[in-house]
């Protein structure tokens, strides 16, 4: 026995080899960026172009031809140094956890996928690791890089933060209770005027929507409740790009969160920054209410606007009349009739379509959902004016079906 835990000490003394302590953390992938390189080091100031002349202030043909022959072998065995160039560098997001442990395994989860155990190994450098064959830095700021890629001209690497701390216990059921209310997102500790708000309709759809003054922008996606190492983390798949919250704590129906934010860009050319942000959980309408919401919307309605965008870029449009009807039936379904006459420079066009597609409330009651909102353009976010006015707000196309805008309009009973 005695000699198992003296084998087992030495083991793990050389596998940390030193390491720093550092390395030994909760780490969440925040960015991927991309470092190019450019070729520096023996440059043509080592050659030597200046023509020979002789003491007759000719040129030298004998010295010129040697001159040129040695410069071409120098030429030939003149390898470039890469080096990192001075110029901007893009972050793009990703989405990958890492737990390195002092016995040499680490764990790795990307958000989305199943977690899987590695190996590590160490190097001469206390600042060096090797992961699946990969080399992991730590720099003096306490970031992680991997380098990815690397090619002469360019290197991807991969940039790791650590992960915060969470007050969550282990075994909460934050999905059940996302699924319960409403949740308004909002900025911690900052002045944040946009106004966004969350609903969890069942195990896989998630509805963002956010308001301007101008326009609602309704967005699907796809959420899970991703767990890694006692942490819980909301992870959403929309239509573009995957986002994720590390959740935090949860008092008061307020659960708090935070993330490495790239400022909602795909790029940017500074390292992430670590923001928080609350979601404020208030109660959803009785489905006795929501079943009277739809019931309402039985019937015929017309839209008493233009409901299109404009679609300049093709052929100079000019809308000259449209119409958009939707038709709820009791079934389920709804006839989407819309058309109208569109001027461009070959002539006018009269266009009239219709759809026939499914239709429901989300738990909030003031979203419709066509045929299980596969896209934005599925969603459309309404109010009731009155008995028989409602504004609708969707994501739209032109009517010649190139153009997708986000649209405001009035709609009447029939």
């Amino acid at each position: 026995m005695k000699l198992a835990i003296l084998f087992a000490l030495i083991l793990l003394t050389v596998v940390c080899n030193g390491q720093s302590k550092e390395f030994f953390d909760l780490w969440i992938g925040t960015a991927e960026y991309r470092v190019e390189n450019i070729a520096m080091g023996e440059i043509y100031d080592d050659f030597e172009d200046l023509i020979p002349f002789n003491d007759d202030g000719e040129i030298d043909s004998v010295a010129w031809m040697e001159q040129q022959k040695a410069d071409s072998i120098k030429r030939a065995n003149w390898i470039p140094e890469p080096v990192p160039a001075e110029i901007d560098t893009n972050f793009y997001p990703v989405h990958v956890l890492l737990e390195l442990k002092e016995n040499g395994l680490a764990n790795y989860k990307e958000l989305g996928e199943p977690k899987s155990s590695i190996n590590w190994l160490p190097t001469s450098s206390q600042n060096e690791i090797i992961l699946d064959s990969l080399t992991l830095r730590l720099d003096s700021a306490n970031h992680l890089s991997q380098v990815d890629y690397e090619q002469d001209s360019f290197q991807r690497n991969l940039l790791f933060e650590p992960i915060t701390k969470s007050k969550l216990s282990a075994n909460s059921d934050i999905g059940s209770l996302l699924k319960k209310q409403s949740w308004q997102f909002s900025m911690i500790d900052e002045e944040d005027k946009s106004q966004s708000s969350w609903y969890f309709e069942n195990d896989t759809l998630s509805i963002s929507v956010f308001h301007t003054d101008t326009a609602t922008y309704s967005i699907p996606g796809n959420w899970t409740i991703e767990k890694f190492s006692g942490h819980h983390f909301l992870f959403i798949r929309p239509n573009y790009i995957p986002f994720y919250l590390h959740l935090t704590d949860f008092k008061m129906q307020t659960i708090l969160t935070d993330f490495y934010a790239l400022n909602g860009f795909p790029f940017e050319t500074e390292y992430p920054k670590i923001v928080s942000y609350r979601l404020t959980g208030s109660e959803l309408p009785k489905k006795k209410t929501i079943a009277k919401t739809s019931k309402k919307l039985i019937g015929k309605w017309e839209s008493i606007d233009n409901a299109f965008p404009v679609d300049y870029l093709h052929f100079n449009q000019e809308v000259l009349t449209s119409f958009i009807t939707y038709e709820f039936q009791n079934d389920g379904s709804v006839s989407i009739n819309f058309g109208g006459d569109v001027k461009d420079d070959y002539g006018t066009n009269q266009i009239n379509k219709t759809e026939i597609l499914n239709w429901s409330l989300t738990s909030n009651g003031n979203i419709i959902i066509f045929d299980k909102a596969y896209s934005s353009r599925n969603i459309a976010y309404f109010r009731f004016i009155d008995t028989n006015t409602i504004e609708v707000r969707r994501e739209m196309r032109s009517l010649e079906g190139h153009l997708v805008d986000n649209m405001i309009f009035r709609m009447k009973r029939k």
